[in-house]
């Protein structure tokens, strides 16, 4: 049986971002089911920085990460985590109550751009504006699109530089504490003990507390469509922002010369879908040539 300090079940970004830090202070090593790190919800993302989801506790959560990405520790990365991208908040005639709520709330956190119709065209073509359409946004000059694969790779970096260990395919199947000490055993039935045990696991995070003897809190895996196609020809991407509507209804942005878009769907897996335990977070799917958002 080997033993660290600190045991991290989970190779996202929170397992990742814990164990680089702990790592200043204690041997960490990081367990992740799949075959590399940031395989779910950490690596099918929208990366994006921006302010019009969640509560206040979560926006200023937010806030306070952005001076991380814009000047990262040094030695993290040797490429930005990110660069700036405008975010378009746009609403019909009937959401207009629901576009000033939004404005108030993030206007601590953000400067912010109150544009009509044609200023919803100027900075994003593709939007339908006028009667039952979009009519108002709310525009962010100042989000931030990041890098998934560098904001992953800066934290392994971190963790292996001091003395940290990852295990991929290493997903656990058991969960024990004895007295002081946790002891997880993995599908190839390798062992790991130490007196400190976090459960990193996302959206398997009640399956892993399930398996330790800890309550589950209610955390389910939810799937999401995503799609990316091409742009309308003859479009410049370059300006485009990352642009959502003031409902949970559909956000898209630029993707690599193309377009992904998201309906924010959150669909429980069905009987045919593998268990929690393995199955996808997200699915991907691709989308037809030019195809409208």
């Amino acid at each position: 049986m080997k033993s660290s300090d600190i045991i991290v079940i989970g190779g996202g970004i929170a397992g990742l971002s814990a164990a680089s830090t702990l790592s200043k202070h204690a041997r960490v090593t990081v367990l992740e089911a799949e075959g590399a790190v940031g395989y779910h919800s950490s690596g099918r993302s929208a990366t994006m920085l921006h302010y019009a989801l969640g509560d206040p506790l979560v926006r200023a959560l937010t806030h306070a990460s952005r001076g991380f990405f814009e000047a990262p520790p040094r030695d993290f990365t040797d490429v930005p985590l990110g660069h700036r991208m405008p975010v378009l908040i746009h609403s019909r005639e009937d959401e207009l109550a629901a576009l000033d709520q939004l404005e108030s709330a993030i206007a601590p956190f953000a400067q912010l751009e109150r544009v009509d119709g044609a200023g919803i065209c100027e900075l994003c073509p593709v939007v339908r504006t006028g009667e039952g359409a979009a009519v108002a946004g709310l525009v962010d000059r100042n989000g931030i699109r990041l890098d998934t694969h560098a904001l992953l790779q800066g934290h392994v970096r971190a963790l292996r530089q001091n003395g940290g260990e990852i295990v991929t395919v290493a997903r656990a199947i058991k969960v024990e504490r004895s007295g002081e000490v946790w002891t997880v055993t993995t599908e190839h039935r390798d062992s790991l003990a130490a007196p400190i045990l976090i459960n990193a696991a996302g959206s398997w995070a009640d399956a892993v507390a399930t398996l330790g003897g800890v309550r589950p809190i209610g955390l389910a895996p939810l799937r999401r469509t995503i799609i990316t196609f091409d742009a309308p020809d003859g479009e410049d991407l370059s300006g485009w922002p990352f642009a959502k509507t003031v409902g949970d209804e559909l956000y898209f942005a630029p993707e690599s010369g193309r377009l992904f878009a998201s309906p924010m769907d959150e669909g429980l897996p069905t009987p045919a879908t593998p268990s929690p335990m393995n199955m996808r977070s997200r699915s991907r799917l691709t989308g037809s040539r030019n195809a409208p958002p």
